[in-house]
This record gives C-alpha cells, sequence and structure tokens, in this order.
C-alpha cells in the first residue's frame, strides 16, 4: 500500500504542476527568453578613418610619426608605399582569428604570425632607399589591424 501512496501523491503532483496548479501566486517572468543573435558579419578590407581603427591606435607610441595609417580587413592585401629616411621602421599589428598572416618586407621572405589576438610589433631595419612595400597574406581564417610607424 505504501507503494500505491507515494505512486498516487507523485501522480497528483505531476497533475497539479502540468495545469498550473501552485500554491504561490503566480509572477510575470523577469528573465527574457534568450533570443537569437546575429550572425557576424565579415569585414573587408579597408583604410579605417584617423581614429576608427579602435584598439590598436590605442598602443601606438604618441611620440612616432605614423608612416602608414592604421588599416584593417581580413585578407591578403599591399599596403599604400612609404617612406623612411633612417633605414628602418616598426610595423604594430594584431590579428584575431584561427588563421596566420604572413608580412613580406620589399619582397623578402616572409615572417608569419598565428592570429591569435597578441598584439605583435615589428621594427624592420633595410638598405632599401626609397619607397617601402609591405605586403599582408592571410592563411585561413584571420581578421587584422596593422600601422606603420617612424622606429625610435
Amino acid at each position: 500500500m505504501h507503494r500505491l501512496l507515494v505512486g498516487a501523491t507523485l501522480a497528483a503532483a505531476i497533475l497539479g504542476a502540468a495545469s498550473g496548479c501552485t500554491d504561490e501566486p503566480v509572477r510575470p517572468d523577469t528573465i527574457a527568453p534568450p533570443t537569437a543573435s546575429a550572425a557576424p558579419t565579415t569585414p573587408t578590407p579597408q583604410a579605417t578613418a584617423s581614429g576608427a581603427a579602435g584598439d590598436l591606435r590605442q598602443w601606438l607610441p604618441d611620440d612616432r610619426v605614423i608612416l602608414v595609417e592604421p588599416i584593417s580587413g581580413d585578407a591578403d592585401t599591399t599596403l599604400p608605399a612609404f617612406s623612411t629616411d633612417q633605414g628602418e621602421f616598426t610595423i604594430y599589428f594584431t590579428c584575431t582569428g584561427t588563421g596566420t598572416l604572413a608580412l613580406l618586407v620589399n619582397d623578402n621572405d616572409p615572417a608569419t604570425y598565428p592570429c591569435n589576438g597578441v598584439r605583435n610589433t615589428v621594427t624592420v631595419y633595410t638598405d632599401v632607399k626609397g619607397p617601402q612595400t609591405v605586403k599582408l597574406d592571410v592563411t585561413g581564417s584571420g581578421s587584422w589591424q596593422l600601422a606603420v610607424a617612424k622606429a625610435a
């Protein structure tokens, strides 16, 4: 008989819960149900307006002359040509995603970096006189930000 009583009590509790019967007064839900977020959009390579590069501009040194304004994208690109009178310059960049970013400076062997969100600073010493060329090659999935400044 004990099993029958437990079964009957359990059945009554389930029926009461299913029909909305409770001892407590009905309260409106205070937490909104989760909504589906929009699918992320993929940015296209583009030059950014001064001050619009977000995080990148914040860690550029204040005392450096900017040779290439902050630029961002997610595909291969060639930076605008720039010149330096001292034979060296510094590239500030970050890449996020699952791929890699290769920097090719003046058509030399590329230096490859993972797109792991780390801020990178690379000082380039060159004998090239005149315009400098920097190409970016993205392998896999990666969004990057980059700027070039005169070296210290």
